[in-house]
């Protein structure tokens, strides 16, 4: 028992400090970031290369074989220091311990608040991805950009009403948007994940410029349609 005790001891304060490490980690918001991730916009959303969905599996993953990695450590039998040996599993023909020091290990209270914390803390990076498309999808005003109904909507009011005035209110409201995207930052930081823009940026851009086609088209054409 006294080796055992010695043994648990040891593995609890492993555990311990991995959690330790692993929650500081999730906290972490300096550069340089450890994870990279792509943004793309395909219409009607922004999506991300991993997908989030990717990167919560990995995190749990991350966090999960720390605690599972006590399963490795096998008890010993009563008054004997003889490890349980490895049995095969019938499921799967895996390897497994019969007895290990896990379900000791889960009840202290030290680890079950470190996992406690890190769980909050990886909820948070997740939830921050839907707050970054949000403020980014109405700020860019995407929806409406990339909305072929729109596009066609307003050329069919401009050939309706043929006002210059309306058309230059358009263009300045256009010029705004594509100034609002080009002060997007090519790159944000999701604490320790780095989103790379660049691509949405660069189409968006690339999608107001198309608006604004259409607007000096129709301007060039009500212009040659008073001259003559």
């Amino acid at each position: 028992m006294y080796w055992e005790r010695r043994i648990f001891n040891a593995i609890t304060k492993l555990i311990v400090r991995a959690l330790a490490a692993n929650k500081t980690i999730y906290q972490r918001t300096e550069k340089p970031c450890l994870i990279k991730m792509s943004s793309f916009y395909i219409h009607p959303e922004i999506t991300f290369y991993p997908t989030v969905d990717e990167l919560r599996t990995q995190l749990e993953k991350f966090s999960r074989n720390i605690l599972e990695s006590t399963r490795q450590f096998g008890r010993w039998w009563d008054g004997f220091c003889i490890i349980f040996e490895e049995k095969i599993n019938d499921e799967n023909a895996e390897k497994y311990i019969p007895y290990t020091f896990f379900e000791d290990v889960m009840q202290n209270k030290m680890i079950s608040q470190l996992h406690y914390e890190i769980v909050q803390c990886k909820n948070q990076i997740i939830q921050r991805f839907d707050l970054l498309v949000k403020g980014w999808t109405k700020r860019g005003q995407l929806k409406i950009l990339f909305d072929k109904g729109e596009m066609s909507k307003l050329q069919k009011s401009i050939e309706r009403s043929q006002s210059t005035q309306e058309i230059e209110k358009r263009i300045l409201v256009f010029k705004h948007y594509r100034d609002l995207n080009l002060k997007h930052d090519n790159e944000q930081s999701n604490y320790f994940v780095l989103i790379d823009n660049a691509e949405v940026k660069e189409n968006t851009v690339i999608k107001v410029d198309e608006w604004l086609q259409i607007l000096g088209d129709s301007l060039k054409i009500i212009a040659s349609k008073e001259l003559k």
